[in-house]
């Protein structure tokens, strides 16, 4: 807790903030919604999404090949797809 306090008194966080503003030519950084589901199941909207995440789910599923198609057909165009799998489970 004193990290986080410390860095928001020093502005740290901030400076951040601007420079990710500053490099994306905007004056705002939107705040980030998070939406949480079943890829394989509850099936997205197409190109509704600028980001995809995935932690250690994919080695998992029954329908993997579902899961995939869904998330490519949520992704925006230039949208980013990030997966991590455990190689060694």
């Amino acid at each position: 807790m004193a990290k986080i306090v410390g860095r928001k008194l020093l502005l740290i966080d901030r400076e951040k903030q601007l420079a990710w503003e500053k490099a994306l030519g905007i004056t705002n950084l939107p705040t980030p919604t998070f939406i949480q589901g079943d890829i394989s199941h509850a099936i997205p909207k197409s190109e509704a999404y600028n980001l995809v995440l995935s932690w250690s789910t994919f080695e998992y599923l029954s329908e993997p090949k579902i899961a995939l198609q869904n998330a490519i057909r949520s992704l925006r165009p230039g949208g980013l797809w990030y997966i991590g799998i455990h190689l060694y489970t």
